[in-house]
């Protein structure tokens, strides 16, 4: 299996991606269906063969760690192996980038092989809004490029961190569920 854990976004973010999601599905016939909550990744998808070290671990993480206040600058548009994206780019913060550290350095202690692609200074902080296959048309660059102006004053207050996990043998967006949140700061439970 595939897990992944990430920052779940608060009531005003979400509305927010969904609000988005409602005017791209007005242009895209079948808008793919976003299983998870709108949220930030921290780590992206990596091979796990048994959840409780990654749960014990998760416990003394989201423990250990304050709500955390983060910047959405600008809606983006790229693609993935063959897959549209339209997003919420995150501000870069020293906070941001020493928990993606954070995370990367304990895991190499708790699951055999925790690397996943953009892992490291490469990886870009963002909230996904949509995501799907590309066909001769792309929708999201085509939503992204109509407005007039793809810059975001939104602050996103994260106060929960989640597990994500997808039981299939390659992750796809729509095999994803939620598995487990944790309020920041909270003592772990027993």
């Amino acid at each position: 299996m595939y897990v992944s854990v990430a920052l779940l976004a608060d009531e005003t973010t979400q509305r927010l991606v969904d609000q988005i999601r409602q005017e791209l599905g007005v242009s895209v016939a079948t808008l793919p269906r976003m299983p998870l909550p709108a949220h930030l990744s921290l780590k992206q998808p990596f091979v796990c063969k048994e959840l409780a070290p990654v749960e014990a671990w998760l416990e003394r993480l989201a423990s250990s760690l304050s709500p955390i206040e983060i910047a959405l600058e600008r809606l983006y548009h790229g693609q993935y192996e063959g897959q549209g994206i339209l997003g919420l780019a995150a501000a870069e913060t020293a906070c941001l980038r020493a928990l993606h550290n954070r995370i990367n350095a304990e895991l190499l202690a708790v699951v055999a092989d925790p690397a996943a692609p953009f892992d490291g200074d490469a990886y870009r902080f963002h909230v996904t809004v949509a995501m799907g296959p590309l066909g001769a048309d792309n929708p999201y660059r085509r939503y992204h490029d109509a407005m007039a102006d793809p810059h975001l004053d939104h602050i996103m207050f994260a106060r929960q961190l989640a597990l994500f996990v997808c039981a299939g043998a390659l992750p796809t967006p729509q095999d994803w569920r939620l598995y487990r949140s944790l309020t920041l700061g909270a003592p772990p439970p027993r």
